[in-house]
């Protein structure tokens, strides 16, 4: 049988400290209301040290903690049943198999002037305690974590002035992900609360502190409270973080169903999940859009890629544009020394070669005369490739087209001088072949020059 704190405060209700023997109005209240539980004492001895099962709200939530007397006098803010129970050889840091101390159970009831007392009296403020919950639980809480969970500032302030880690960090495993290392600042960012946050901030918070999640969109290495607030798209908190001295270019690890990232920040993930607005965000304050990273993909392997070789690789002439808009350098290598134009080459995307080259062209003209002349050289062997192809078509179309009027003409009966049977033909070879001809260059310049204005091409990556 487990009592709840409820129960527990009604039989400490009863019993005066000013009466004295603490312990025997405890076993006689017990004896009178739960047999059992007085049974379990009594056959421990009334160990004043005895864990008893209790259930009590910690986070918001009900669960069975191990608690000793002291902790359920800690929880119930009875400063003059923690100072006896002291005097009677309670142990300040008794704890059951999961951690949890009399300091714990004093901040989870909001008893501040319990948890100084403690503390005053030897509790070890980085003690750390489990907590189990169906499908997770937290690993390795300590009582700042449990002031801040608590947006309990006060005890908070007094926590890291008695010697708490502020940075100190626990895992937590919930249906959402497995999170490992997070620290304070993390949850207080989690929970959008930049009030928790400054305070955390200016009691030597890092925060660039990383840790890492597992989730159903991924493994995330080495991420920071910026990237979580990012990935929520909370560019509110991203700013504030950022004037607290977030590092915009931290890099972080992903393995998910695309690839493996190494090294890679939070831009190009932005700008491939086609978020221009948190993409600009990240941009104007301070983003590099050159910013190299490596990815293993069913593609290939690929290091010291940018974006803008991604884009150009899977024939992303949407992103592609956007990137250049913002300066992105076309002529970027990646360490095989390949460019955004070779990317886009080797996977035949002739739509982002065209652009690429526009855009090297744009810049042509103030560079060396000769790089200049094989830029033009390039688009006027093109051009030319294009008239051959398109008079080649209209020479076979124009003479298939003098056989058929002609052999129409012979076969219906019609009977003209031969010079007349030529003309017509040679008319016909002319008017078809013309025709063929310009039909084929429209179309094949077309397609060698795509429109390269605003339209968004579909995603492959």
């Amino acid at each position: 049988m487990n009592l709840t704190i409820e129960q527990w405060k009604e039989i400490l209700n009863a019993v005066n400290a000013n009466e004295g023997d603490i312990l025997g109005q405890i076993k006689v209240k017990l004896l009178e209301r739960y047999g059992d539980i007085h049974k379990g004492w009594e056959q421990k001895s009334f160990d004043v040290n005895h864990i008893f099962n209790v259930s009590m709200t910690i986070f918001g939530d009900q669960f069975v903690q191990e608690a000793a007397l002291l902790h359920i006098a800690a929880y119930s803010n009875r400063k003059d049943l923690v100072t006896t129970l002291l005097k009677n050889q309670a142990k300040v840091d008794a704890k059951g198999n999961n951690g949890f101390t009399a300091l714990h159970s004093a901040i989870l009831g909001k008893n501040t002037e319990i948890a100084e007392w403690l503390i005053k009296n030897g509790a070890n403020v980085k003690e750390k305690f489990d907590l189990k919950f169906p499908g997770g639980g937290f690993t390795g809480i300590t009582a700042l974590h449990s002031a801040i969970f608590d947006k309990n500032t006060e005890i908070a302030e007094f926590l890291i002035r008695n010697g708490a880690k502020v940075n100190e960090k626990f895992d937590l495993k919930s249906p959402e992900g497995e999170f490992i290392g997070i620290t304070a600042l993390h949850s207080a960012i989690f929970d959008n609360n930049t009030e928790i946050a400054e305070f955390l901030i200016r009691n030597g918070a890092n925060v660039n502190e990383k840790f890492d999640l597992k989730c159903p969109k991924g493994e995330f290495t080495g991420i920071t409270a910026l990237h979580s607030a990012i990935f929520d798209k909370n560019t509110e908190i991203a700013e504030f973080l950022i004037r607290n001295g977030a590092n915009v270019n931290e890099k972080f690890d992903l393995k998910c169903p695309k690839g493996e990232f190494t090294g890679i920040t939070t831009l190009p993930l932005a700008i491939f999940n086609n978020d221009t607005e948190i993409a600009e965000f990240l941009i104007k304050n301070g983003a590099n859009v050159d910013e190299k990273f490596d990815l293993k993909c069913p593609k290939g392997e690929f290091t010291g890629i940018t974006a803008l070789h991604l884009a150009a690789q899977d024939g992303e002439l949407g992103i592609v544009k956007y990137l250049v808009d913002k300066k992105a350098d076309v002529n970027l290598k990646n360490n095989d020394g390949f460019t955004a134009l070779d990317f886009a080459e080797q996977s035949d995307k002739k739509y982002i070669v065209r652009y690429l080259h526009l855009c090297k062209g744009k810049k042509m003209f103030n560079q060396k005369p000769g790089e200049y002349l094989e830029h033009s050289l390039t688009k006027a062997g093109r051009d030319k490739e294009i008239t051959s192809k398109a008079v080649k078509v209209g020479c076979v179309c124009g003479v298939i087209a003098a056989l058929a009027v002609g052999g129409g003409l012979f076969a219906a009966g019609i009977e003209l001088p031969i010079l007349a049977l030529i003309g017509i033909a040679v008319a016909a070879a002319l008017v078809i072949g013309v025709i063929a001809g310009g039909i084929t260059y429209s179309v094949s310049k077309k397609l060698d020059e795509p429109d390269l204005g605003d339209n968004q091409h579909e995603r492959t990556c």
